[in-house]
């Protein structure tokens, strides 16, 4: 028997509906599982099914991704701000200025206030977000701190697979560290003593995918000995951010909360096949000497998985700050990323934020307020860490 799209999706959407209703979930968490199956549905982005090569499946999933972060802001009331806003590039690579002061001018740096820049890197399983579906947060970021926030449009996979997007954001870093310090880029690893030059309080900030961006960023960076664009990075904000991507599997929360909590398991094996292709199926760590090479031959490698480093590598990281959500399937791998911190030395604070879910602090579900609170309260304490 053939039931027409309509009914199937009803019957989708009461299914899901009628599974969170029983579940320790808030309200508005809720309504953004049952909205987004909606959307995907309407704009036909089934993701596991999309195909490598299915340019519209693709475009179609990205649209969705979109769709849904603009319903939920416009759902939930995101308490918007007006914030002067402008696109271009980076050294070829796409990005969206978002400036608190009269002029929007990032090559001046003439209105960043006490050098406080925010580097932030979207989500979306390095396939599909995009500076719109962030373009909220962004905003929000910029409004709290007073602070200039550059929201990076990097390359997603497949067309882009593993390292394009991580590139383009340590292309973003070295060069806005370079502007600021009016140093010429080749002149980087010339520069041993700190207090020779004037350098900004650049925060790396990324959700899900892009909070694994924003370590591995600040890894390839430190492995590839951009000595000035490292230490111009005065902390990390990460929002569940996806550490163990060569085994998301290995723990408890992805078979717990994945299926019915928006993020689910399929979409997430999906995200990494189309970004890391055949390299994905390399899944043990490498050695500590093959850690320190930006030659990527296993996904057990930092630099796709950061919770695999060594204690050596991972006390490179600077202060960090992660939020994570209770009901999230990446929830228990971003724990154990934080214990491994602490293991390190690095100056850890997480947080878990209960009945809630993968995204809420891109979109206003529940404990969105104490999340971007949490971590703006971050923000300012690690730029206050750092000499003027």
């Amino acid at each position: 028997m053939h039931l027409p799209s309509f009914t199937v999706t009803a019957v989708a959407v009461l299914s899901v509906t009628a599974m969170l209703a029983t579940r320790d979930i808030g309200w508005r968490s809720w309504i953004s599982a049952t909205t987004s199956l909606g959307a995907s549905v309407l704009k036909g982005a089934n993701y596991p099914k999309i195909d490598i090569n299915d340019v519209s499946g693709l475009q179609a999933a990205r649209d969705s991704m979109d769709l849904k972060s603009w319903l939920g802001c416009t759902i939930f009331s995101a308490p918007w701000h007006d914030i002067r806003r402008s696109d271009g590039e980076i050294n070829g690579v796409g990005a969206r200025f978002y400036c608190p002061s009269t002029t929007c001018s990032w090559e001046a740096m003439d209105h960043v206030v006490h050098g406080r820049i925010v580097i932030f890197i979207h989500g979306g399983g390095f396939v599909v977000g995009s500076i719109e579906s962030h373009d909220y947060i962004a905003q929000r970021v910029a409004h709290e701190t007073g602070s200039l926030v550059i929201s990076v449009n990097y390359r997603l996979a497949p067309e882009y697979p593993f390292p394009a997007g991580q590139t383009d954001v340590v292309t973003v870093l070295q060069n806005v560290v370079a502007t600021y310090t009016e140093q010429d880029l080749h002149s980087d690893q010339s520069h041993s003593d700190k207090d020779i030059l004037k350098l900004p309080k650049i925060l790396l900030m990324g959700d899900s995918a892009g909070g694994n961006l924003a370590i591995t960023a600040f890894l390839r960076a430190h492995i590839e000995e951009k000595s000035l664009a490292v230490r111009s990075v005065s902390g990390l904000l990460l929002a569940y951010p996806a550490v163990q991507t060569n085994c998301h599997e290995c723990h408890m929360s992805f078979a717990r909360f994945g299926q019915g909590y928006f993020l689910s398991a399929s979409m997430i094996t999906w995200f990494r096949h189309l970004y890391l292709g055949n390299l994905g199926k390399q899944i043990v760590p490498v050695s500590v000497e093959e850690q320190f090479s930006v030659n990527v031959t296993s996904s057990g490698h930092p630099l796709i998985s950061p919770i695999e480093a060594s204690i050596q590598l991972l006390s490179t990281l600077p202060r960090t700050a992660i939020a994570l959500a209770e009901c999230d399937p990446l929830a228990d791998e971003g724990r154990a990323f934080a214990a491994k911190l602490e293991d390190a030395d690095v100056d850890v604070h997480l947080h878990v934020f209960n009945r809630t879910i993968h995204g809420f602090v891109s979109v206003p579900l529940d404990q969105h307020e104490e999340a971007v609170a949490f971590l703006i309260e971050q923000a300012q304490l690690m730029w206050d860490r750092m000499p003027a």
